[in-house]
């Protein structure tokens, strides 16, 4: 039998774990729609398509620049990305998402959280400044 502190304590966990997912701007939350919004949300990831004819993604770059990004979901194009609905409503997409022009954004979205890849700025000096 589990005592009402066990259960306390373990409902005052679940609540702080929803509490960081809410206030976590870098959580994306999945709409199904027929047509793409005008103006798309920051944190929706809206799903072209139903049940497992999915079409394309479409979400506001998670940087801020404001620019719409749409993702293929169609098997067999160029480019196209894979989208994954795990058992607990959370999102993920393969492979990660790199902006070739704008704001450059490099990203991965794994269970509807979005990791930015860090990298280090390159050293360009030669070995003759670095000796100096």
């Amino acid at each position: 039998m589990v005592s009402d502190k066990s259960l306390k304590l373990r409902w005052r966990n679940l609540m702080e774990t929803v509490k960081r997912w809410v206030a976590n701007k870098d959580y994306l939350v999945w709409v199904e729609t027929d047509l793409f919004p005008r103006d798309l949300h920051p944190g929706n990831l809206y799903v072209l398509g139903e049940g497992t004819h999915l079409q394309a993604i479409a979400m506001q770059c998670p940087c801020g620049c404001g620019e719409n990004l749409r993702l293929n979901l169609i098997p067999g194009a160029r480019s196209c990305w894979e989208v994954t609905r795990h058992l607990d409503g959370t999102v993920s997409l393969h492979p990660e998402i790199r902006r070739q022009d704008g704001c450059r954004s490099h990203f991965f979205v794994r269970r509807s959280r979005i990791y930015w890849w860090n990298v280090e700025p390159l050293d360009i000096r030669t070995s003759a400044d670095t000796a100096a």
